[in-house]
């Protein structure tokens, strides 16, 4: 099998369509492995490797495309920031990226090759995805932060969690790094549980990084560090952000604003305020945070 070329187009998305789930009605989930999953009438069903995921089935017929036509090139480097009222059809999208739903018609491209010929475990080794809540097991914080990396120093750890600032928290803890962290990380708080997700990600330093809403429950100073230190505007990583938060998108190089499926307005943060549409609308709606301007320090924030 072929390496990937991270110096080409990293994603073309020409013409993607993809028919909207109805809402579902009952939900049966057993493990998916290398299974192409298919859409119908509100159900996903999963063939191969033994796997099955069933989510609900209705006879409501679709009236709408979760996505509708999308045509996008994203080139590796870029940071780019994803936009839109929910139900939009961003995380639609993600998922699509991830391979965790197909397209009924377009084509997807990841660096050349179609998406479809890239197996699951080159996306694993390519992409780092942290989403609103991330898994987080019964073990220790240090255990929690080296998931998924294989033999990782604890010097290695540490460092992580200091970028995320989280390594004072973790020191003010009993027990430190080897901290008893119970089932879900119901014994941290959100901001806690997702600056270990983002930690984790920094330790396996993938070219493709997706965040969707990855820092909505950290403060804004935490949030800062957090983007420092993934480098949001590094050259040889290509980042893709989904927040409602629309204030994590200032540093991106592009903004793609999603409305109902398709992508209605495409610029940077000032381009998309200038233009008084869709975006500007989201902007004006939120509400202020305090302290969302200013200096800040990275070594200490308080928790959550």
């Amino acid at each position: 099998m072929s390496r990937l070329s991270l110096s080409a187009a990293l994603v073309v998305l020409v013409s993607l369509a993809m028919a909207g789930p109805a809402p579902a009605q009952t939900v049966e989930l057993a493990p998916i492995m290398d299974a192409t999953l298919y859409e119908d009438a509100g159900g996903v069903l999963a063939n191969g490797s033994g796997s099955y995921l069933f989510v609900g089935r209705t006879a409501q017929p679709l009236t709408r495309r979760a996505l509708d036509h999308l045509s996008l090139t994203i080139r590796h480097g870029e940071a780019i920031g994803i936009a839109g009222r929910s139900g939009s059809g961003k995380s639609t999208w993600i998922k699509v990226l991830l391979r965790l739903v197909h397209p009924q018609a377009g084509q997807i491209a990841l660096c050349g090759r179609p998406l479809s010929e890239v197996s699951r475990m080159e996306l694993a080794h390519l992409m780092s995805y942290v989403g609103q809540n991330p898994f987080v097991f019964s073990g220790t914080m240090c255990e929690n932060i080296a998931y998924g990396n294989g033999e990782v120093s604890l010097a290695a750890v540490q460092r992580a969690a200091e970028l995320v600032n989280l390594h004072d928290e973790i020191l003010q803890m009993p027990g430190g790094y080897h901290a008893a962290v119970t089932e879900r990380g119901q014994n941290l708080s959100g901001g806690q549980r997702q600056r270990v997700a983002i930690a984790r990600v920094l330790l396996k330093n993938a070219p493709i990084l997706i965040l969707d809403e990855a820092t909505s429950a950290l403060d804004n100073i935490s949030e800062r560090c957090v983007q420092d230190a993934l480098g949001i505007k590094d050259a040889d990583r290509t980042t893709i952000i989904i927040a409602h938060r629309l204030t994590t998108l200032k540093h991106c190089d592009r903004i793609l604003v999603f409305e109902d499926g398709r992508i209605s307005a495409l610029g940077s943060y000032d381009e998309l305020v200038a233009q008084d549409g869709l975006f500007a609308q989201l902007v004006r709606s939120a509400d202020a945070v305090p302290g969302s301007t200013g200096s800040h320090n990275c070594t200490r924030a308080p928790a959550g």
